[in-house]
């Protein structure tokens, strides 16, 4: 092969790479971040704060959460938290009143 070859072959998969990153859809958050401004006699960067107000609301049952089993507990607070990321933010959700044991987070 000669390397104008390789030169359309190159710019064929730049082409695909360019097209399907740039349709890739952008996620919007939920979260609003508020800043606010402390004056201080020194160098002081503004003390960002997240507003989960607006978050919708992601509970752990949905997931198959189940009182006192920690395996599928810490499953569902998984999964709960990645549905969350992926829709740009959110609130989890673990209920009052239950055992909800999970195992080990690493």
């Amino acid at each position: 092969m000669n390397i104008s070859c390789h030169i359309k072959k190159l710019s064929l998969l730049l082409f695909i790479g360019f097209t399907f990153f740039s349709c890739k859809k952008e996620e919007k958050s939920t979260v609003t971040i508020n800043e606010i401004m402390v004056r201080a006699p020194f160098d002081k960067p503004s003390i960002k704060i997240p507003d989960f107000s607006k978050s919708p609301k992601i509970s752990i049952l949905e997931f198959g959460a189940v009182s006192g089993d920690k395996n599928k507990n810490a499953l569902a607070i998984e999964r709960a938290i990645e549905k969350a990321n992926a829709i740009g933010g959110g609130i989890v959700i673990i209920p009052e009143g239950e055992e909800w044991i999970t195992k080990k987070y690493t």
